[in-house]
């Protein structure tokens, strides 16, 4: 009885891992020496788009174990009138639900060089997350980005 156990539970383990299939993801393809790029654990951020959009096509990368959700993070930097486009695989934390969410950020300056002074300001970000195969391929940022947008944009002209 002992031995029928054993196998049992090893023939349970190996079909959950035969059967136990990776998500997958889209990334941003880059063109070399055109587009600026960082590509990290299964996530690509391409910067200094004039849209919000991968503009070589799209990649498949299959996600580590740990990496339960696709996401797509559009940045429109307000001061530069230039977006960030970050897509891959992350991990979604419990109280993030899927679905896509606007917010405005404030990203802080560093140093007084005018590298780090390009790198802040006011920022507006479209993040959607998603968790079934290629879901983050074609979403596009909300329309409300947008509205956020203008009335921001607009206060930004009026106070300097």
């Amino acid at each position: 009885m002992m031995e029928v156990t054993h196998w049992f539970r090893t023939f349970i383990l190996l079909m959950n891992i035969i059967l136990t299939e990776v998500l997958k993801c889209n990334i941003c393809s880059i063109r070399e020496g055109i587009d600026q790029a960082v590509t990290s654990d299964n996530l690509r951020i391409v910067t200094d788009l004039r849209r919000p959009y991968c503009r070589g096509g799209h990649e498949e990368i299959e996600c580590n174990g740990y990496q339960d959700a696709c996401i797509k993070m559009v940045v429109y930097l307000l001061d530069e009138g230039k977006y960030w486009l970050a897509k891959g695989c992350t991990n979604r934390m419990p109280f993030v639900p899927a679905g896509c969410h606007q917010t405005q950020t404030e990203m802080q300056e560093v140093g007084m060089d005018r590298l780090f002074r390009s790198l802040s300001g006011t920022a507006m970000q479209d993040v959607c997350i998603c968790e079934t195969n290629n879901c983050n391929a074609s979403f596009l940022p909300g329309r409300n980005i947008f509205k956020i947008f203008l009335p921001m944009a607009l206060f930004y002209v009026w106070y300097y």
